[in-house]
């Protein structure tokens, strides 16, 4: 339990409607932008995900996921270590939550597993065991007077998707489809807030362009934009079926969690300076929030990064 608490601890995140949910509506002016304050209602939490806290990596009909994969080729990381026990939350989690009280955390956002839900995601077949932990968690989350927000993919991709073509098989896209369609029926009576993933840009550039973390891909040229490509419009399709089949009955919100870098102009009273900060943002946050924030397409900025990733995949 110490283990959660310094993980817990050490995660602290902002967790807001207004951060997390972003309108259009929601635009400053470029001062307040940069130099705004947080609003009176913004909302503090914590935040973990599955394979950092749960292990029980291959129990109760789990698959095997990339990240399972990578650490146990061994090599990639510090000491060999892996994520088979980690924080023990599977089985530790009526813990995690007097924890969670312990600290008085009011906001939890956490992911779930798809290989614990859908193990193999080309049968589509759910696993029960994996759909009643996390109901059973859920519930328990709520009944401690703790707000859910749950992440549907935290960068742990069932590995049979992965050798079938990852991200580059369209196909993948019906299988997330059927993935987020479970975990809105199943849960979404109890979770108001969903994120459809976490970090895409961290996902596709560190995982298929460097090649550092997981799965070890190292093909920058071209991997990172066509793999981004199909997880925003993975994004667009769960976002569409909550919109159309399950906001009527849940009201929830459904979002995505984009990492970026802070660029500021150096004086913001020049023109080029400005620029010069948005062309940055634009290159790493705008890649993603521009088509899904703003008009369905790239940014002038961005746009030539598929177009190349195109013609040098062909």
């Amino acid at each position: 339990m110490l283990q959660l608490k310094r993980l817990v601890l050490l995660s602290i995140v902002v967790l807001s409607a207004l951060s997390c949910f972003v309108t259009t509506d929601q635009r400053n002016s470029t001062d307040a932008f940069y130099y705004g304050v947080l609003p009176e209602n913004f909302t503090w939490g914590a935040s973990t995900a599955a394979y950092q806290i749960e292990g029980a990596w291959n129990e109760d009909g789990k698959s095997e996921n990339i990240w399972d994969r990578f650490c146990h080729e061994g090599g990639h990381i510090v000491m060999n270590l892996t994520g088979d026990v980690a924080c023990d939350s599977y089985h530790k989690w009526r813990d995690d939550i007097t924890t969670m009280n312990e600290i008085g955390l009011k906001h939890y956002r956490f992911s779930l597993s798809w290989s614990r839900i859908v193990p193999d995601p080309t049968t589509g077949v759910v696993n029960e065991a994996g759909v009643n932990f996390y109901l059973n968690f859920i519930t328990a989350v709520k009944q401690a007077g703790i707000e859910p927000m749950v992440t549907l993919f935290h960068w742990d991709l069932p590995q049979i998707l992965e050798d079938n073509g990852s991200w580059g098989n369209e196909t993948i896209i019906k299988q997330y489809q059927h993935y987020a369609d479970v975990a809105f029926s199943r849960f979404g009576h109890l979770v108001k807030y969903w994120l459809t993933f976490n970090e895409p840009w961290v996902t596709t550039w560190m995982g298929y362009g460097t090649g550092q973390y997981a799965p070890g891909t190292k093909q920058p040229a071209t991997l990172p934009y066509l793999y981004a490509h199909t997880i925003i419009k993975c994004h667009a399709t769960a976002w569409r079926l909550y919109d159309t089949t399950y906001r009527a009955r849940f009201n929830g919100m459904v979002s995505i969690t984009l990492n970026t870098n802070f660029y500021a102009p150096k004086n913001s009273s020049k023109p080029e300076d400005v620029e010069a900060a948005e062309r940055a943002a634009q290159f790493m946050v705008g890649w993603f929030a521009h088509p899904i924030y703003v008009d369905g397409d790239y940014s002038q900025v961005t746009s030539l990064l598929y177009v190349i990733s195109m013609t040098s995949e062909n």
